[in-house]
């Protein structure tokens, strides 16, 4: 079974890797969305 199925998980690892690297990208746009908004919010308490 676990023979059958590796080669059908080297082939998966190949096409996921976009995947993955998309969604780093997207993770990190909303990650500097939210930097920036926490970073207004500060900027105008204390002002």
């Amino acid at each position: 079974m676990r023979e059958q199925d590796q080669p059908l998980y080297h082939r998966n690892k190949s096409v996921l890797l976009p995947g993955v690297l998309a969604n780093t990208i997207v993770v990190l746009g909303v990650a500097v969305i939210v930097l920036q908004l926490v970073l207004g919010i500060v900027a105008v308490s204390y002002s």
